[in-house]
């Protein structure tokens, strides 16, 4: 048979020099009401004609990231 220890809480990690506890720096997301919810865009992220950052033409974007056109892209190696 196993004999369990019983729990024993970690003492409280302070900060050198004051008697507040480290925080974490990235504060936990709180799952209660579920996950997240999933990568939506931003209303104005959507294809527009727009000029090619290169070669200054205009083209059919598909939001945001895309500001140079396929040719631009395959002569740049992007493609």
């Amino acid at each position: 048979m196993v004999q369990l220890r019983p729990f024993i809480p970690a003492p409280e990690i302070v900060r050198p020099g004051t008697d507040r506890p480290y925080q974490a720096a990235v504060p936990l997301q709180d799952f209660s009401k579920g996950p997240p919810a999933p990568y939506t865009r931003a209303p104005s992220d959507e294809p527009a004609m727009r000029k090619c950052l290169r070669c200054r033409g205009n083209f059919e974007s598909e939001g945001w990231g895309n500001r140079m056109c396929v040719q631009c892209r395959r002569t740049a190696g992007m493609d």
